[in-house]
């Protein structure tokens, strides 16, 4: 550097100008360009920002009271046998057999069952519990498109007649086995159905719950329940 020159080194030279550049930001101007420039920027960001979604409310439904004895039925897990996940996945192996569509079917209905007694009762309670499930996946596929497509409303009062019209037949099922022995086929396998739509009321009792919670909670509720 020169003579006239007013920093020796390059380092002095830097730290003087941070210095000057602190000085100038602590001046009223700088400070009110700065003010200025902020609220350009936040008023950009408003701008381009997604409207939010205006809150919904949903009605006040009226749910029944699930009884203890409902809710124990529901609390089983699912088979892992060959016949379960045969029906479940509706495999071509089962066609032409006793666990085929149209035989389960026959049997997915409440007592009596005017069908010869089954050859392997545990099998055929296995693939209608493949094939229940199955039914219900499809259903549920069904219901997720008119989700996204239906407003939030109208959705959850579709859920609520559903689980209302599940809880009534249950407790009609209930009913009509009073006094059947849970030796014989009419009790053992009317007992697997009321197993069954107990679940499938405890689920439909947190759908409509988790609705009131907002999109996301039903959505994960839908992907935990088929992942």
């Amino acid at each position: 550097m020169g003579r006239s020159a007013k920093y020796f080194t390059q380092a002095e030279k830097d730290a003087g100008a941070r210095q000057r550049k602190k000085e100038a930001a602590s001046t009223e101007c700088f400070q009110s360009l700065r003010k200025a420039q902020n609220h350009r920027a936040y008023q950009i960001r408003k701008a381009s920002a997604p409207p939010k979604p205006p809150k919904v409310t949903l009605p006040a439904f009226s749910v029944p009271a699930l009884s203890a004895e409902l809710v124990a039925l529901a609390d089983f897990l699912t088979p892992q046998s060959r016949h379960f996940q045969l029906a479940s996945q509706s495999s071509e192996v089962l066609d032409g057999t006793n666990y085929a569509d149209m035989e389960l079917a026959k049997w997915d209905r409440p007592p009596p069952y005017n069908q010869p007694p089954p050859q392997h009762p545990g099998q055929l309670a296995d693939a209608l519990h493949g094939y229940r499930l199955r039914c219900q996946r499809e259903e549920e596929d069904c219901r997720l498109h008119r989700y996204k497509t239906t407003p939030l409303p109208t959705f959850a009062s579709e859920v609520h007649a559903e689980l209302m019209h599940h809880h009534r037949r249950w407790k009609e099922l209930q009913t009509s086995m009073v006094g059947l022995s849970g030796q014989s086929v009419d009790g053992h396998f009317g007992l697997e159905l009321l197993r069954w739509g107990a679940r499938r009321i405890c689920q439909l009792e947190k759908d409509l719950a988790s609705l009131r919670k907002g999109s996301d909670t039903f959505l994960c509720l839908y992907v935990d329940r088929w992942s």
